[in-house]
């Protein structure tokens, strides 16, 4: 998700991608080089390892991102499939904080501010529509 600047959130698969970061642009630069290859799925799958370990999350930065147990079976079938492009596979929009609570609700907050040192995208949360449409089409 980092691939996007987080100006609006609610990334599509067709959106630009515009890294504002070192880590967006590594990202980016992993998906170039994949796509000269055939037949290729590019997934972007935001995810974080349990349980967190910070003790703070921010309040003002929002991501789509799943606990990795959640989103690798998912992984693992899409490439099972045929197929190809790229699909977002992403949770639902929230906080990074509020994610963080999920897995311990004594989770301090903070802010992309306290932070200056690195810039850190606003809302790089994914549009995941072609994914539910895609595994729906699994479940006929």
């Amino acid at each position: 998700d980092y691939v996007f600047d987080g100006e609006r959130g609610n990334y599509t698969e067709y959106d630009t991608p515009n890294p504002v970061n070192h880590y967006g642009l590594s990202k980016l630069e992993g998906e170039i080089i994949v796509r000269y290859f055939p037949n290729t799925l590019i997934v972007r799958a935001p995810f974080r390892i349990r349980p967190w370990r910070y003790p703070k999350a921010f309040t003002d930065q929002f991501t789509s991102c799943r606990w990795v147990d959640e989103v690798a079976k998912d992984i693992v079938w899409i490439a099972q499939t045929n197929r190809e492009g790229i699909i977002h596979i992403g949770g639902e929009r929230q906080s990074v904080c509020q994610m963080a609570r999920r897995d311990n609700p004594e989770i301090g907050e903070n802010q992309r501010a306290d932070f200056k040192e690195v810039k850190l995208p606003r809302d790089t949360s994914l549009n995941s529509q072609q994914w539910h449409k895609f595994r729906s089409l699994d479940a006929i």
